[in-house]
């Protein structure tokens, strides 16, 4: 009787440490495999790669999901996306992807929150000189810069390289996408005026313990969670495609890539905002414009000349 039970504890010890191992090597081995797309500028051809990368290397940052904005219909769309998001949040918390959320202009609303705390008390990781492209339009600063000095390190040679194109902007980034300055309303009325009317996040988008919220016009708080947690990939959701994504943050796609990072677009939960029965570059009546078509051009030139795009539907492999 005493044998048994001694073999049966014995037993019982070597499952559970058959356990315990097998369950390290499965969080050890969490790999997100990223399908990535691009367009040939020249040919207009799809262009596809697969990546596989340590899901801990990889943070996912949330765009201004704002409350609300000036822009009703724009206010509306952005809120269809959060059930979504919210799913496809859950599982990538759960294969070990770091959420950031990046709510910029009203980050102070969540300063008393232990995930706003976190960010401020990340150490330094040293100070660079950066600047943003936001920050260099309009600058007197921007007549000397040397791009040189850092436009190389946006990743030449791999599917992440910018493009550049003939009249780009500013050498060492790419062109910015259409409506990056004229988007502003896609009511059919047009009566909504611009102005800052959002004060927190979409109250419905969960934030769980271990997310982290940054201020999205910071250059440094994304860039120090990157350093401090190894994060080597970002992959971008929320709004807009055309401003606060790709250029207007501090933390925005052409900043961060040009920092060393390896940036995608989720193109199933991002949206831009452009116009609904006229176009904003152009300034005229088009009945056939509506807000998805300017969600298509946008992201047709991000592919092209910025970064290339992946699916939420495919990297976590979620079904409805």
């Amino acid at each position: 009787m005493f044998i048994r039970q001694t073999h049966m504890k014995k037993l019982l010890l070597f499952l559970f440490l058959s356990c315990f191992v097998l369950t390290s090597r499965a969080q050890q081995n969490k790999t997100l495999v990223l399908h990535l797309e691009r367009i040939d500028p020249a040919t207009g051809k799809i262009q596809k790669d697969v990546e596989r990368v340590p899901a801990d290397k990889v943070g996912i940052i949330v765009t201004d999901m704002w409350d609300k904005h000036w822009c009703k219909s724009w206010t509306a769309r952005e809120a269809k996306m959060v059930p979504k998001m919210n799913r496809i949040l859950a599982a990538a918390r759960k294969m070990g992807v770091q959420v950031i959320f990046s709510p910029s202009s009203v980050a102070n609303f969540y300063k008393d929150y232990p995930q706003r705390k976190a960010v401020l008390n990340m150490p330094a990781s040293g100070d660079y000189e950066y600047p943003s492209v936001y920050q260099l339009q309009d600058s007197a600063a921007q007549k000397n810069w040397d791009y040189s000095r850092y436009s190389q390190q946006y990743l030449p040679g791999t599917i992440y390289e910018a493009r550049e194109v003939p009249g780009e902007t500013y050498k060492g980034f790419p062109s910015l996408p259409p409506f990056a300055n004229t988007g502003g309303c896609e009511c059919r009325d047009r009566k909504c005026k611009d102005g800052s009317v959002w004060t927190r996040q979409n109250k419905n988008l969960l934030i769980e313990a271990n997310d982290l919220i940054t201020d999205g016009d910071s250059n440094t708080e994304t860039f120090n969670i990157c350093k401090a947690k190894g994060i080597t990939h970002l992959l971008y959701m929320g709004g807009a495609g055309n401003m606060c994504l790709t250029w207007t943050r501090g933390n925005s796609v052409i900043n961060m890539a040009n920092r060393g990072f390896k940036c995608a677009y989720i193109s199933d939960l991002m949206i831009s905002i452009s116009g609904n029965g006229y176009n904003p570059d152009t300034k005229e009546s088009d009945p056939a414009f509506t807000p998805a078509k300017g969600d298509s051009l946008v992201l047709d030139h991000l592919r092209k000349y910025i970064a290339p795009s992946v699916r939420a539907d495919e990297v976590f492999a979620f079904k409805k």
